[in-house]
């Protein structure tokens, strides 16, 4: 599992995202639009040597995250057959959504508190980049019997945490995307892979699936309009449950963003929202489908016009 001579590195970008309409109706089984951002987040992992026990060196500068992790109890403790899927039969990391969600993230946990004891204190959105690496490392490489070696693992990022942009999305789908990138360079059926193609529209929905899993991670019960934005990019409609839809705008877009420096926590919206409407369902549901018609509606109104055309004005 550790051999192997050959050292690769692979980088992976992915773009943020703004939500035009239905934020919180898409949690609710109602469309969604969103466009892709200018701004990007970016990982790049590099195999390394090592002359101990190989390892994992983790630097996310965004959540003033630098750890190092030891990779042989990963591989014991998650990878085949420790994987726990909803199916019998083997795991492949293509069917990412067969994979027992609950229970594997249950011994991501457990495996944290136990390499790293003081894992307790670190900050919300440190401890979640972590179970997102590992639910992620173990989720794609599990299944595979690939050599797994000694690695450094960097983020760069132009969003702000917390201020709507899609930041963990974005994170999560570069991760995803930059494993994926990995393991087919290191794949014997990828001998003449060029990484600097770019994925194919299945490998999209893949990492899409993945990254989808990590929001679970983030958020508790994200719709997957952020994931599926930041893989697919350009302008999207999302209804839960379905396929991301990529749209052919021809209205002339100006849209001003800014950031008003006031942070946001999704998860607690969506609870906020949840609660709001069990004291009130069918007030609250009738807006709902009035943010649906509203998506409906622009997405028939922007595409009457000629010229494909969007500029965001970013405050920033």
């Amino acid at each position: 599992m550790f051999n192997g001579m050959d050292l690769y590195t692979v980088s992976v970008s992915a773009p943020g995202k703004v939500i035009l309409h239905g934020e919180h109706s898409v949690v609710y089984g109602k469309t969604a639009i969103a466009v892709s951002l200018g701004l990007r987040s970016s990982i790049v992992i590099k195999e390394v040597h090592s002359t101990g026990d190989p390892t994992v060196n983790i630097h996310l500068p965004c959540v003033d995250l630098q750890e190092t992790l030891p990779l042989k109890p990963m591989v014991e403790a998650l990878f085949n057959p420790q994987l726990s899927p909803n199916v019998t039969g083997k795991f492949s990391w293509r069917l990412p959504d067969k994979l027992n969600h609950e229970k594997h993230l249950r011994k991501v946990e457990d495996l944290l508190h136990i390499i790293k004891p003081n894992f307790d204190t670190l900050q919300n959105n440190q401890k979640n980049s972590l179970r997102s690496f590992l639910y992620l490392f173990s989720g794609i490489y599990g299944s595979t019997h690939l050599p797994v070696k000694s690695m450094n693992i960097s983020m760069g990022s132009e969003l702000t945490i917390g201020a709507g942009t899609g930041s963990s999305a974005s994170f999560a789908v570069c991760l995803a995307g930059a494993l994926i990138r990995l393991m087919k360079l290191k794949s014997a059926s990828y001998d003449y892979y060029d990484q600097s193609e770019d994925f194919t529209m299945t490998e999209k929905e893949i990492i899409s699936e993945w990254a989808y899993n990590c929001e679970r991670i983030m958020h508790g019960s994200p719709s997957g309009i952020d994931n599926a934005t930041c893989t697919f990019g350009s302008m999207v409609s999302f209804k839960k449950g379905g396929k991301p839809r990529v749209l052919n705008i021809r209205l002339n877009l100006r849209v001003l963003l800014v950031d008003s420096r006031v942070s946001r926590e999704t998860r607690a919206l969506v609870v906020k929202v949840a609660a709001l409407r069990q004291r009130n369902m069918g007030a609250v549901d009738h807006i709902m489908e009035a943010c649906d018609h509203l998506a409906h509606t622009a997405t028939q109104v922007s595409s009457k016009r000629g010229g494909f055309y969007l500029e965001m004005i970013m405050e920033w």
